[in-house]
């Protein structure tokens, strides 16, 4: 999650704006602000948010880095380095 998308889901959080309105909301701004030449305000930036946020799932599933390379379509080294990265950001 990155500044943009916490900003956005304060605001509908403080609106009561449910979370599908909240995305695509999000999804509309970066289009408009951002196109893919700006990586704060890309949409590439919110869909590898939205893929750490799967592998995040799948490591609390108790997945192996070989079970996570293989249903995201990774190489498992990849998936290894994600699990450290990840693994400091979660509770």
């Amino acid at each position: 999650m990155d500044i943009i998308s916490r900003i956005i889901d304060d605001f509908c959080d403080a609106f009561a704006i449910p979370p599908e309105e909240a995305k695509a909301i999000e999804k509309k701004y970066r289009q408009q602000e951002g196109g893919d030449s700006h990586y704060i305000a890309s949409l590439r930036s919110m869909e590898v948010a939205e893929r750490h946020d799967e592998v995040k799932r799948l490591i609390g599933q108790g997945l192996t880095d070989a079970q996570i390379a293989e249903r995201m379509g990774m190489a498992r080294g990849h998936a290894w380095r994600l699990r450290q990265r990840l693994s400091l950001d979660m509770p």
